[in-house]
């Protein structure tokens, strides 16, 4: 029976904070296209198993392969974050998912999704140093993960992703989300933002009045990077008119100013691949989670 799966309370429903959380992570999903199937439950393996709480079961179409993934999502709140318990966790959802994404097609809810191969860690944390999360992240070893047990990815997001996309999102709403090329897949553009390049921080998106906006979420901070950004307006055949930098300084930005009129010069003389003349350094602060509250908070009330 479908409702022998759920139970009514999860085990963070009684914190309001948690609560709260939850329900701005749920907003800023559906402003990413993604769909928020059920919230702050508990979900069994299978009848008269131990049940395992469920943050957020939410959907996305993917529209490379052409079917509907269910992603299984965890707010926490972690004051202040430490490496050894951001990989406890990842290990911890991991297993869960790969456990109860067997389960979500029964669910009157998820009836409709084809597989659930994701599992979304997303934190509210301070202080917070987004090198030692991808320091935490990088020494896991993946003894054990194999393909049958485990699902392909945990993705990991930081506030640094939650206030960059807030900030971004303010500037340039998006209305449709573009999905890399690979293989000999062509990119495509697409009502939902693929998860992947969301917890990368390097996202694109074309807004209402069509303008086509590139997010860069990390500093940039060598030599090569605005090159690199270059090649990828290349590599995706796409003519970018804003490219929103949410780490890079002002003052970094000043000294590669030059290099990067003169690399967007030579992107003109293509005819896709261009670059607008210059970047939009934004010098945001991970130091308090307000620009995402004030724009998802409305999802708790």
């Amino acid at each position: 029976m479908t409702n022998q799966l759920f139970n009514s309370t999860g085990s963070e429903s009684n914190n309001s904070r948690a609560a709260a959380f939850e329900d701005q992570v749920a907003g800023w999903m559906r402003s990413l296209g993604w769909d928020p199937l059920c919230r702050n439950v508990d979900m069994y393996a299978r009848t008269n198993e131990q049940s395992k709480g469920v943050d957020l079961l939410a959907a996305f179409d993917d529209p490379q392969l052409g079917h509907r993934q269910g992603l299984i999502a965890e707010a926490k709140i972690r004051h202040p974050l430490q490496g050894s318990k951001v990989r406890t966790e990842v290990a911890i959802l991991a297993q869960k998912v790969a456990q109860l994404a067997s389960q979500v097609p029964r669910l009157d809810v998820g009836e409709d999704v084809h597989v659930t191969q994701l599992g979304l860690i997303v934190y509210d944390a301070h202080p917070f140093d987004p090198e030692k999360l991808a320091t935490a992240l990088s020494v896991m070893q993946p003894k054990g993960m194999t393909r049958a047990e485990w699902p392909k990815t945990v993705l990991v997001v930081g506030p640094d992703t939650l206030i960059g996309l807030a900030d971004a999102f303010s500037k340039a709403e998006p209305k449709r989300f573009f999905w890399p090329p690979y293989d000999r897949t062509p990119g495509k553009w697409a009502h939902a933002a693929p998860p992947w390049q969301v917890t990368a921080g390097v996202l694109a998106w074309r807004t209402h009045d069509r303008k086509r906006v590139l997010w860069l979420r990390d500093p940039l901070p060598h030599d090569d990077d605005l090159p690199s950004v270059c090649a990828i307006a290349h590599d995706w055949q796409i003519n970018f008119d804003r490219i929103i930098c949410s780490s890079l300084s002002r003052d970094r930005w000043a000294t590669q100013r030059t290099r990067w009129e003169s690399e967007a010069k030579k992107a003109k003389r293509r005819q896709v691949g261009n670059v607008p003349n210059q970047v939009e350094p934004r010098e945001l602060s991970w130091d308090s989670l307000t620009p995402f509250v004030d724009r998802w908070g409305k999802e708790a009330t």
